[in-house]
C-alpha cells in the first residue's frame, strides 16, 4: 500500500506547484512572461535530472522511440502552455478539476492509438471522477445540462484546461509508446531534460520581443 502514500504526496506537491505558479502569474509584467513561468516548471529539475542521467542505464533506442519523441515534445509543450494559461485565467477551483477529463479522452485515444480499453469498473471510476469536476457547478444542474455546459464553457480557464486535458490524453499514449521502446527510468529522466531544452528557443523568441 506504499503507492497510496506516494500518490498522495505527488498530488500534494503538484497542487502546491500549481498554487505557486498561480501566485507567480499574478505578478507578470509582460504577456510573454507566462512562458518563463511555464519553463520554470521544467527547468528547476533539469540539473538534478542531468546528474541522475549519469547513473541511469541507457537502453537500446530504436527509430520508434525517436519518432515518438519528435511528435511528443511539441504536443507536451503546447499542453503545458495551455495549462499555465488556464491557471492564469480562472480560479484554481474552476480549472484544475477539469484535468480529470484526461481519463475520459483516454478512453478514445488509447483505443485508437494503443488498442487499449478499460474494464467496466475502470470506466465507472472515470465517470465518477469527472462527475466530481462538474459538481463544482452544482447549482447550474437545476437549470439543466445545457445551462451547465454553457456555464463551464464561458469560464476561459475551464476551456483552456479541457484543451490541455485532451492534449495530455494524446501525450500519455505517446509517452507509453516511448517507454515501451526504452525504459521507465530512462524515459522519466531524459524526457524532461529534452522538454527543458526544446522550450528554450520558444521562451527566448517570445520574451525577447
Amino acid at each position: 500500500m506504499a503507492w497510496v502514500g506516494y500518490a498522495l504526496l505527488s498530488a500534494f506537491c503538484l497542487a502546491t506547484t500549481d498554487a505557486i505558479t498561480k501566485k507567480s502569474l499574478g505578478t507578470l509584467q509582460r504577456p510573454g512572461d507566462l512562458y518563463l513561468v511555464a519553463w520554470a516548471r521544467l527547468l528547476y529539475a533539469a540539473p538534478l535530472l542531468a546528474l541522475t542521467l549519469l547513473f541511469v542505464p541507457i537502453p537500446p533506442l530504436d527509430a520508434t522511440f525517436w519518432w515518438t519523441i519528435v511528435w511528443l515534445v511539441p504536443l507536451e509543450l503546447a499542453a503545458l502552455v495551455i495549462y499555465v494559461k488556464a491557471l492564469q485565467a480562472s480560479p484554481l477551483s474552476l480549472t484544475l478539476p477539469f484535468l480529470s477529463l484526461t481519463p475520459v479522452f483516454l478512453l478514445v485515444t488509447s483505443a485508437v492509438m494503443l488498442g487499449e480499453a478499460p474494464s467496466f469498473l475502470g470506466g465507472v471510476g472515470v465517470l465518477c471522477i469527472v462527475g466530481g469536476a462538474f459538481a463544482l457547478h452544482a447549482p447550474a444542474w437545476r437549470e439543466g445540462p445545457r445551462r451547465l455546459l454553457a456555464l463551464v464553457w464561458r469560464e476561459r480557464g475551464s476551456r483552456y484546461m479541457i484543451a490541455a486535458a485532451f492534449l495530455y490524453s494524446i501525450t500519455s499514449n505517446l509517452g507509453k509508446q516511448a517507454i515501451l521502446h526504452s525504459s521507465p527510468v530512462f524515459f522519466g529522466v531524459i524526457y524532461f531534460l529534452i522538454l527543458s531544452v526544446a522550450f528554450f528557443p520558444v521562451v527566448f523568441s517570445v520574451v525577447g520581443r
